[in-house]
């Protein structure tokens, strides 16, 4: 970073980012993340297939 004269805070985040995965380490987390009663929830979305209906032209 100095070399390149890129001394901000995106240019030493990428070069602490590329570091850490050369390494096989996981990104740093943090907020600690727990498994709660809602972890083996599994949320099925509706079909997108109603707002077809929306892009039809209502005139003949």
């Amino acid at each position: 970073m100095l070399e390149r004269d890129t001394i901000h805070i995106g240019a030493v985040r990428q070069v602490i980012d590329r570091r850490r995965s050369e390494r096989h380490l996981p990104p740093p987390v943090s907020i600690p993340v727990t498994r709660g009663q809602h972890a083996a929830l599994v949320v099925t979305p509706h079909s997108l297939a109603t707002y077809d209906a929306l892009k039809k032209d209502p005139t003949p």
